[in-house]
């Protein structure tokens, strides 16, 4: 995953041993993705992701622009709970707004 973005061949440089390891051991504890919020909702500071399945907390949004009558939104999401049928969500006025991952 972190292939294209650090070099394994070249000597030393700072946080090398770190990235080394968390490459060779596939255990990222989150990823950065991009997605959307169909909303006009004024969100909060701290918006945490929960899934659809547990309303578990499963991430955070750390940047939101809002374009029309979507947000457009940056987000960390837990690696263990990254797969193609899960479905997160954002609380807002009590109700579930879904997001759109692209």
């Amino acid at each position: 995953m972190l292939d294209k973005f650090v070099s394994f061949t070249k000597g030393c440089y700072i946080g090398q041993e770190v990235l080394t390891r968390l490459n060779s051991q596939n255990k990222l504890p989150k990823i950065f993705k991009r997605f959307s919020i169909e909303t006009n909702y004024e969100f909060e500071n701290k918006v945490f992701l929960l899934n659809n399945n547990s309303e578990e907390e499963c991430g955070y949004i750390t940047t939101k622009i809002l374009d029309k009558n979507n947000y457009n939104c940056l987000g960390f999401i837990k690696n263990k709970f990254i797969s193609e049928d899960l479905k997160f969500f954002v609380k807002a006025n009590n109700q579930n707004i879904f997001i759109n991952f692209y």
